[in-house]
């Protein structure tokens, strides 16, 4: 994160810029449609160059599918807290609800462009595409080969409840809404298996 103490300031500049232009980009791409804005708009609303956007964003896209890395590592730390003899599906369960809890303001942007925008649905999906893959990394490196297949069944039942929420929750909907939903929703897919299966 942009102010851990392990990094030079320097690397925190880089860090606070490349996250300034994100957020702005994002900001405009949900109030205005992301067809709307221009690279120089978001430099401008981000108070950097055109050409310092182009340091951190080979291209208008990438604002959106490349991961901000301070997002990353806030859930990586959130996973960090379960250990490997906690109950797979408790830590899936939290780690995800607390983990969409961190990033509310880049996901209810995304959800509002996928809706404004949806010719370009493909590239919003895959601006939070790195949260599946790397839930997908920490359980597998946490159980044993012979339990992957239930803990791999667990995962896709998790991620499947999150997708129901989503698809229900409308873009000016509360975010709080959204995760009530899947809170909900995690709870009632929790019961479809026999839990003392959990690793």
């Amino acid at each position: 994160m942009s102010n851990d103490p392990a990094l030079g300031l320097r690397e925190r500049k880089k860090l606070q810029a490349r996250r300034a232009i994100r957020d702005a980009a994002l900001k405009l791409f949900a109030e205005r449609g992301y067809d709307s804005v221009s690279v120089e708009e978001i430099a401008a609303a981000a108070n950097v160059s055109r050409a310092t956007f182009f340091n951190y964003y080979p291209t208008k896209e990438d604002t959106i599918t490349e991961p901000d890395p301070q997002e990353r590592a806030v859930w990586a730390s959130i996973r960090a807290k379960h250990a490997d003899t906690e109950p797979l599906w408790r830590a899936i369960t939290d780690t995800v609800l607390e983990g969409l809890e961190s990033i509310e303001k880049s996901f209810v942007a995304l959800r509002r462009m996928k809706s404004s925008t949806p010719a370009m649905a493909a590239t919003f999906r895959k601006g939070s595409q790195w949260i599946s893959e790397d839930l997908r990394a920490w359980v597998e490196q946490r159980t044993p080969a012979q339990d992957l297949p239930s803990a791999r069944l667990q995962l896709n039942l998790a991620m499947a409840a999150l997708m129901t929420a989503y698809e229900q929750w409308q873009p000016n909907d509360p975010f709080h809404e959204f995760i009530d939903t899947a809170r909900a929703n995690l709870a009632t897919a929790g019961a479809a298996f026999d839990t003392p299966t959990d690793h």
